[in-house]
């Protein structure tokens, strides 16, 4: 078993821990028994505290948008020992290829649209927090004309505030679930942000075709053609360049799988081209 789990102690008698989901940078996450509610735990590693990510700001927000059935439930919160207790979500798991099934298009449309609309009980931090942090980790890197390149891009396209939502920031595939409805599961890097962050995630991430981008905008936006394409290319260089600053601080603090290494040369290749 994990050397993380004397961080359960506090709550031993409790929890029952079932099998490991997911052994992650950042995370390892297991399913277990909560006071005899089937839920799913999430134990910090090290590198949270190179991402910044603001564990009790994401608990607070998650109870404040409970209402909404798009997030999970929270059974536990420790936020000191890096622990989250979520309830069990039963469903199914979206893949690469099967999220660009019109139908799961669509769902997954409609719900970033009403999510972009929620105002949380809790005034969330804006995702400025993390580029930031971005900023104050990577600037002794080599790769600091990436890192220039990247805040220069989102500072021109931050300068309107007016614009900015709840963002869930994180939007792949392997964070979305079809059960009664959508659900969306890993909200650490939810903040307020341009919406067009998380379209342009979505596209970007999965390859979506011309015909797949088309169709899942229109179902956003419920036919009203507001979205800006150009200002959407935009934000999908940005989430290349927010993708390539993670990767960055997991090559800088962490070991990095040759996975990860080939997506990384891949982005820095295409972005190094860009002005």
């Amino acid at each position: 078993m994990s050397d993380l789990l004397f961080k359960l102690e506090s709550i031993k008698g409790l929890i029952e821990i079932g099998s490991l989901i997911k052994d992650g940078p950042v995370s390892q996450i297991y399913a277990c028994s909560f006071k005899g509610d089937q839920g799913v735990v999430r134990i910090d590693k090290k590198l949270v505290q190179h991402l910044s990510l603001n564990r009790i700001k994401e608990t607070q927000l998650l109870q404040s948008i409970e209402a909404y059935d798009y997030a999970p439930e929270i059974l536990h919160s420790d936020p000191e020992n890096g622990l989250l207790i979520t309830r069990l979500i039963e469903g199914q798991s979206l893949t690469q290829t099967s999220i660009r099934k019109p139908v799961h298009l669509e769902q997954l449309a409609q719900a970033m649209h009403l999510i972009h609309h929620i105002e949380p009980k809790i005034e969330p931090i804006e995702f400025n927090h993390f580029i930031r942090n971005y900023e104050a980790e990577l600037k002794d890197m080599q790769s600091s004309k990436l890192l220039d390149q990247g805040l220069s891009l989102y500072r021109e396209l931050n300068q309107n505030k007016e614009d900015i939502c709840l963002c869930h920031n994180d939007l792949n595939h392997t964070n979305i679930i079809i059960s009664d409805g959508i659900r969306i599961l890993d909200w650490e890097y939810a903040s307020l942000n341009n919406p067009y962050f998380d379209l342009a995630t979505v596209i970007d991430f999965h390859d979506l075709s011309d015909s797949e981008v088309e169709m899942f905008l229109s179902h956003y936006d419920q036919g009203l053609n507001f979205i800006d394409t150009q200002l959407l290319d935009c934000w999908q260089l940005m989430s290349q360049y927010i993708n390539m600053f993670w990767l960055m601080i997991l090559q800088k603090y962490d070991t990095i799988s040759d996975k990860e290494k080939s997506w990384m040369n891949d982005l820095e290749k295409h972005l190094s081209l860009k002005k």
